[in-house]
């Protein structure tokens, strides 16, 4: 599918409720929206079986799963993991904004995920200390931390503990420079 600007950018919106108190949506305000009326429209033109979209996005991806339910679209959402460079850096388009100094740098945030993950694999289950790990390892004078979070997989909003057999999400934005 190639798009038509008009195609997709539409004068009536989508509005995703509860997203806008996360860490995301509190620094990117109406994003969620945006993604929502942006992937509705899609997916009424494409009208596919099945929808992939990378784990990297994770939240975009809850936000896509409630379109397709509360909507009733009949596709199926895949959740694919995020393909990463070999320093371990999350494959994207932006990725190409950034010059040689910063991108070396940039691979500190993935580094502070997967310490978190090795934290939690030890056991710790509570927010505070698995978000100070992270803060920790992203601590560079060229960082400037935007959000770390800790969110359900259901609904996207901070948990304070992770509890057995549930689904979270360690998530984060730098800026670097």
């Amino acid at each position: 599918y190639q798009r038509r600007v008009r195609a997709v950018e539409p004068k009536v919106v989508a509005t995703v409720k509860g997203m806008e108190h996360t860490m995301e949506g509190k620094s990117r305000p109406g994003f969620f929206d945006g993604v929502a009326t942006v992937v509705s429209k899609l997916f009424n033109i494409v009208q596919p079986d099945y929808s992939f979209f990378g784990q990297k996005d994770a939240l975009q991806c809850i936000v896509i799963r409630n379109i397709i339910r509360d909507l009733n679209f009949p596709i199926q959402l895949r959740i694919v993991p995020t393909a990463r460079e070999a320093d371990g850096l999350a494959m994207s388009s932006r990725n190409r904004y950034l010059n040689s100094k910063e991108r070396s740098i940039a691979p500190i945030l993935s580094k502070a995920l997967f310490e978190v993950s090795r934290l939690h694999a030890k056991g710790e289950l509570r927010r505070e200390p698995l978000i100070k790990c992270a803060l920790s390892v992203l601590s560079h004078p060229e960082v400037v931390v935007d959000y770390i979070s800790l969110a359900s997989m259901d609904d996207g909003l901070e948990v304070e503990l992770i509890k057995p057999n549930s689904s979270v999400i360690l998530s984060g934005a730098i800026k670097i420079g």
